[in-house]
């Protein structure tokens, strides 16, 4: 988020040449599962869209992240912290 001349919070512009991602997140309850996505405009008018996901479970925490690149998945990576028990 930016601040605009009359001291209003707006968002960044995507397709601006500083390449602002434009950001919003999604809290689904059921699943316990908080969802950030980012999506950027690049130059030529392609997009990437960069997908974190956070879930909480009986073992700790599951964190998976995915880009996707003009409609293709670049890039996809997860992973689970697991609770230790303290002694």
């Amino acid at each position: 988020m930016r601040t605009d001349a009359f001291g209003k919070t707006v968002p960044f512009n995507p397709v601006a040449e500083d390449e602002h991602p434009y950001v919003w997140a999604g809290l689904d309850k059921n699943n316990e599962t908080l969802t950030v996505s980012a999506l950027y405009i690049t130059e030529g008018g392609g997009h990437e869209m960069q997908i974190y996901k956070r879930s909480l479970h009986e073992k700790g925490l599951s964190l998976e992240f995915e880009r996707i690149k003009d409609g293709k998945r670049t890039m996809q990576v997860s992973s689970v912290l697991e609770t230790v028990a303290d002694k």
